[in-house]
């Protein structure tokens, strides 16, 4: 009997605890900010640390022995066929 009191004491102060502090404790009011509508850009920005690499990367050479006399491209420019 003394057995069950203890126990139910305990359930009663663990409620007490999990409940109580709902009905009794401090009320806060929660506060609405409000803004006027209005039409802008969206902005997105990236940010990287490390290393950049190519996701592809092409070895362009000739198919003729020789001297290069002239090239008209600088480096890292790109080029396409026939030009």
């Amino acid at each position: 009997m003394k057995k069950k009191i203890v126990v139910l004491l305990v359930i009663g102060v663990v409620l007490f605890a999990l409940f109580g502090r709902n009905m009794f404790g401090s009320k806060e009011s929660v506060i609405y900010e409000t803004a006027v509508i209005e039409r802008r850009d969206i902005a997105s920005y990236v940010t990287a640390i490390g290393t950049v690499s190519a996701v592809t990367t092409v070895e362009v050479g000739t198919q003729v022995s020789g001297t290069i006399k002239e090239i008209y491209v600088d480096y890292n420019s790109a080029v396409k066929k026939g030009r």
